[in-house]
């Protein structure tokens, strides 16, 4: 067989060659329309071999559904037909049930998410009244509608009076409203094939609810019933829930409303009829294995949380390395609390203790460790460096905890003031400040380097004459 075919033609070449080894033809979203699926079905006539035909996801019609429909009487050993997620009709479906009441072996077939409508689900209502293998048979989808409606559903439930083979019915996103609810479940008191029904995504209220809890008592053979995402409410889920007690094969129930005592006792019951099925010998539908019930969320089972306020109100935060780091942007502040600093972060400086705040938490091990490296440190020999007043010492900013004016310290980033000689000035106080500020510190500052010209101007300038200056104090001292 040639390597450049595309799916489809290997697939034909492979049925007119009749190969034996060719059970299973799946040929699902290969854009296949109504020509490709008369093509497909011309290759398929008379096939013995072929037990699965899965057309899911493509583009075929009524016309290509008529045409596949018409060889089906050739195909006597095909088990399940999937034509899901096509654009087949009421026309399409009407011909395929004409032909499938007649077939000896059929026993899965998938209409979903097909434009069924009221007349689709007639016909098919007419096919499980013949009593056909019909075992399984979808026909809703989980985001897209059948149109079946209520009244479809209502037809489709009034033919479960008289079947006696369906095993499975999957009706999700039909629209099946409480009139349809009702009716199924007077239908399940007379059927006695019936194991899987699934209405989930429907507008089943509390009286189709309690409609499903009074026939609970009747039914012994329903083992699954899926009611997610209707608005049963408390009311209805409280009327299921009290008719379990009378329920010996349901082992699963999906859809309650309720809090986490009534859900244990759920899971009890189901569990006792799932170990009485399984030691009557009996078979657990499919997703039953190891879910036994699956209500859905209500509001008691939400986590409680013990936090005040003030916690819940706190800003987010998230843990790293055994710290709580605020998740806005770090943003440091000055002592003169005049907006955004750009000296850097806060962590990696001593300047932590020297009035810079931050709204950003480094983390107690850093903060713990900033700490002891500023305390262990040895002073300079040469003394820190004087630094101007600040004109804002008493702002609240510039306290520290308790009260206290923090730290003088520094920050290590900055270097010491330069010094700056001054001329001397005529008058009264000409004298003094001559004799304190003599020449030659003209000459010391500004040949000094900048890390030692504050010291040797306190050598050279020593404050003896304290008093001499009035209210200026040590004159030796030259401001920045």
């Amino acid at each position: 067989m040639p390597s450049f075919l595309s799916p489809l033609e290997s697939i034909l070449h492979r049925l007119r060659a009749h190969d034996p080894t060719l059970s299973h033809v799946c040929l699902a979203d290969k854009v296949i329309g109504d020509n490709e699926a008369i093509q497909l079905a011309h290759a398929l006539q008379g096939s013995t071999v072929v037990t699965g035909l899965d057309l899911s996801f493509n583009r075929i019609g009524d016309d290509g559904v008529t045409a596949l429909a018409r060889v089906l009487d050739s195909l006597p050993a095909l088990v399940t037909l999937d034509l899901q997620y096509n654009r087949i009709t009421h026309r399409g479906i009407e011909a395929l049930c004409h032909a499938l009441a007649t077939h000896p072996a059929l026993a899965d077939l998938n209409l979903a998410c097909n434009d069924i409508g009221i007349k689709g689900a007639a016909a098919l209502a007419t096919l499980l009244h013949v009593n056909t293998p019909l075992a399984h048979l979808r026909l809703g989808a989980m985001k897209r509608s059948t149109r079946l409606g209520d009244g479809g559903a209502r037809l489709l439930a009034a033919a479960l009076f008289a079947n006696s083979s369906l095993h499975t019915l999957s009706l999700v996103h039909t629209c099946v409203g409480n009139k349809a609810a009702t009716l199924f479940a007077t239908a399940l008191l007379h059927n006695k094939s019936l194991r899987v029904l699934q209405l989930d995504h429907n507008r089943i209220g509390a009286a189709g609810a309690r409609a499903f809890a009074w026939s609970f008592a009747g039914n012994t053979t329903l083992h699954a019933l899926h009611l997610d995402v209707n608005p049963i409410g408390v009311n209805g889920s409280a009327d299921l829930r009290n008719s379990l007690f009378n329920n010996k094969t349901l082992v699963l129930l999906t859809g309650l409303v309720q809090e986490r005592p009534e859900r244990a006792l759920v899971h009890t019951v189901l569990q006792r009829n799932r170990e009485s099925l399984l030691a009557s010998g009996g078979v657990l539908p499919p997703g039953c294995e190891s879910s036994h019930s699956r209500p859905s969320p209500s509001p008691g089972d939400r986590p409680r949380s013990d936090t005040t306020a003030a916690a819940a109100a706190a800003p987010c935060r998230e843990k790293f390395a055994g710290s709580l780091v605020s998740c806005t942007p770090p943003r440091t502040f000055t002592s003169r609390g005049r907006g955004p600093s750009r000296r850097g972060s806060l962590s990696g400086s001593p300047a932590a203790s020297s009035g810079i705040h931050t709204r950003r938490i480094v983390g107690a091990a850093a903060a713990s460790a900033a700490a002891v490296n500023v305390a262990t440190e040895p002073p300079s020999p040469k003394g820190p460096p004087s630094t101007p007043p600040s004109r804002h010492r008493d702002m609240p900013n510039s306290r520290g905890p308790g009260g206290s004016p923090p730290s003088a310290s520094p920050p290590a980033s900055r270097r010491p003031p330069r010094l700056r000689a001054r001329r001397p000035i005529s008058g009264p106080l000409g004298a003094g400040r001559s004799a304190l500020a003599p020449a030659s510190a003209s000459y010391t500052a500004l040949t000094t380097p900048p890390s030692t010209s504050h010291a040797l101007s306190s050598a050279s300038t020593p404050c003896a004459s304290r008093g001499g200056g009035g209210a200026s104090g040590c004159k030796g001292e030259t401001r920045d």
